[in-house]
């Protein structure tokens, strides 16, 4: 098995098109500092999400 990855040739061609994706924002209250061994946080964080306030962003 190769550790690499090869994508396939991508032949379809679209004209033209729009791509719409829409998040909600995250607001952070206390953020972790640092980190120990393996990448863990040294503290927990604590956040929560304004599901009424959301970034879109569109591509065409």
């Amino acid at each position: 098995m190769s550790d690499r990855f090869y994508p396939a040739a991508y032949t379809e061609i679209i004209p033209q098109g729009e791509v719409c994706w829409q998040a909600p924002s995250n607001i952070a209250l206390i953020k972790y500092w640092g980190k120990k061994e393996v990448q863990i946080p040294r503290n927990p964080s604590l956040s929560f999400t304004l599901t009424a306030c959301a970034t879109r962003t569109i591509v065409q």
